[in-house]
């Protein structure tokens, strides 16, 4: 095989980051990592780039050897798998029609492997859209599979989303067999990726009655791992870490400064939240900026935060609402019609001023970048992914925001606190606010490099309390060997229960 840097640089007219070099040679030997631990806007989604090469390089290998051949993008946002299914298309037309040079190597050895002509075939599967069975027909095709955790976890075990209970077998063997499944930000899935490893060990000996020989991996991509993988297993090791990042356009994004005040705390009913956040929306467009982004952390607050800035801006910029409650069809027409203006890097010229008000559906991996950003005060975590949207490539070297929180969130909360982030709102604006965070000018960076260092700080200093400033999440059920035993009996189905 031709090194991944002429590979990478054929498909797509660019030199590849360091870090996908160096996950790509380990592909090309056949490993992979539990974990790529990198921050926002690196380029994560060519782990899908160096996977087709990796699994072309050691296609004459034994199953065993190899990587497997069924490569599994899931992420739990829609729009984050329309993105990645696009770039999965691209490079399978681009393989498909490679007559010589690196592609053409790489689309030899998967012919090789499929036997069915075609180098590499793409799938999505999601709902709201159609559906396409064709990439379930031949299991020795390499495929490129972009879908949500329902879809692939339901498929798991034995349960596949949208298929008949007869060819449920078929959809858990094709997930389970022969498979890399890349979680994206595992911190919204935390029960899938405890799912995920519970299969992995059932696979192995002793659980197993006999050695399976065909692959499975996972791994998750984050900025946060989970604390279950080990150092060893993460990518780039710590060592690894600098050369990996060792590039000038990548630095530019990990150095950009991202300055945000931290607003006084909002008294009163959600009305006066939602007047508060649009001012601040409005102030940004007053200054010049004109892709701005407000976030909140409730569908509810997102509307009438956008009927109100409708009503304020009128004809002086475009009010865009975009949320996780919408109808897919009009959420897809939404993003057909403004990813040319706000997509990360673009070029568009713009009329005027765009703001967009959001709930979490846009904070992980979407390709969006803004000029400004307002924000509701959330878990670290999920500010973390929020800050990802601004200034996404470092084109403005410095850029503002805004951090807002409702007076009652700032109180430590008796109960479980908020429904989502638990405790973890009081907790992150406690933080935020200590004199060490923030700087002369009394705004907190949410920069890459600077936040990232803070973090590591905290981490190092007191685990515990970082713990307390991320999302909690529910534990996935306990998967017994048991269970299986009773998932895969599809004929008759057995009598489930959540007790």
């Amino acid at each position: 095989m031709t090194d991944f840097p002429s590979f990478f640089s054929t498909l797509w007219a660019r030199e590849p980051f360091p870090w996908q070099t160096m996950l790509a040679v380990r592909a090309a030997r056949g490993e992979w990592p539990k974990a790529v631990n990198l921050p926002t806007a690196s380029g994560k989604t060519a782990c899908l780039d160096a996977a087709v090469f990796g699994l072309a390089a050691t296609a004459h290998r034994a199953p065993d050897n190899r990587l497997p051949r069924r490569i599994w993008f899931v992420v739990d946002r829609r729009i984050v798998v329309d993105e990645a299914f696009d770039r999965a298309k691209t490079l399978a037309s681009r393989l498909a029609g490679a007559d010589g040079g690196p592609l053409g190597e790489a689309a030899q050895a998967l012919r090789l492997l499929s036997g069915s002509g075609h180098p590499l075939e793409v799938a999505r599967l999601r709902g709201g859209t159609w559906t396409s069975k064709d990439w379930a027909r031949h299991p020795s095709q390499p495929t490129i599979i972009c879908s949500t955790v329902d879809q692939v976890g339901s498929a798991l075990l034995f349960r596949a989303y949208g298929h008949s209970d007869e060819t449920a077998s078929i959809y858990a063997g094709l997930a389970a067999h022969d498979s890399l499944i890349i979680l994206d930000e595992a911190h919204c899935a935390v029960p899938f990726l405890q799912t995920l490893e519970a299969v992995a060990r059932y696979r192995e000996e002793p659980w197993g009655e006999r050695p399976l020989k065909t692959p499975f991996r996972y791994c998750v991509m984050s900025a946060t791992p989970p604390e279950s993988i080990p150092g060893a297993a993460m990518f780039p090791l710590p060592l690894e870490r600098d050369a990996a990042l060792d590039h000038p356009r990548l630095q530019k994004r990990i150095m950009a400064r991202k300055l945000a005040s931290l607003e006084k705390p909002v008294k009163g009913d959600d009305e006066e939240f939602v007047s508060e956040a649009a001012e601040l929306a409005q102030k940004f467009k007053d200054q010049g900026k004109l892709r701005v982004a407000l976030m909140v952390n409730r569908v509810a607050t997102a509307a009438k935060i956008a009927d109100r800035l409708l009503r304020k801006l009128g004809d002086a910029a475009d009010v865009v609402l975009l949320t996780g409650r919408m109808r897919p069809l009009d959420r897809d027409a939404l993003v057909k019609r403004w990813k040319a203006l706000l997509k990360a890097g673009s070029t568009e010229q713009m009329e005027k001023p765009v703001v967009v008000v959001t709930t979490q559906c846009l904070e992980v991996g979407a390709d969006f970048s803004f000029d400004a950003l307002v924000t509701e005060c959330a878990s670290l975590d999920s500010l973390r992914q929020r800050f990802g949207r601004l200034d996404r490539l470092g084109e403005l070297g410095e850029s503002s925001a805004a951090v807002v929180i409702r007076e009652r969130d700032t109180k430590r909360p008796k109960d479980d606190g908020d429904p989502i982030y638990g405790k973890a709102i009081y907790e992150t604006w406690t933080w935020l606010n200590e004199p060490d965070q923030r700087m002369a000018d009394q705004t907190v960076d949410f920069g890459f490099a600077a936040l990232d260092e803070r973090i590591d700080a905290l981490r190092t200093a007191d685990p515990q309390r970082f713990k307390g400033l991320l999302a909690p999440w529910d534990d996935a059920p306990v998967l017994l060997p048991a269970h299986l035993d009773l998932l895969c009996q599809t004929s008759p189905c057995p009598c489930l229960s959540r007790t």
